[in-house]
């Protein structure tokens, strides 16, 4: 008799749960960049997940005051740059 190698031996009963048909499905290629924003935001400080109604609103919260923010250091430093230049 020829002894086997562990890695001819057949699966376990226990592994049938790892089946094909139980894998999710591909993970989606393209993301919305809102999303993608949000999750960054939250995980960076620790906020709450927000629930999947709400990530939109979130989404467009914290882009509408990401926006401002840029605007606002634009500004600022156009107006530097023209009082510093005269």
């Amino acid at each position: 008799m020829v002894a086997t190698r562990r890695w001819m031996q057949p699966f376990p009963p226990s592994f049938r749960k790892f089946r094909i048909s139980n894998i999710r499905p591909p993970i989606q290629l393209t993301m919305n960049p809102l999303r993608f924003l949000v999750g960054t935001f939250v995980n960076t400080f620790g906020i709450t997940q927000p629930t999947p109604e709400n990530e939109r609103k979130a989404g467009l919260f914290i882009a509408i005051m990401l926006g401002g923010v840029l605007l606002l250091i634009g500004l600022v430093a156009f107006a530097l740059h023209s009082v510093l230049t005269q």
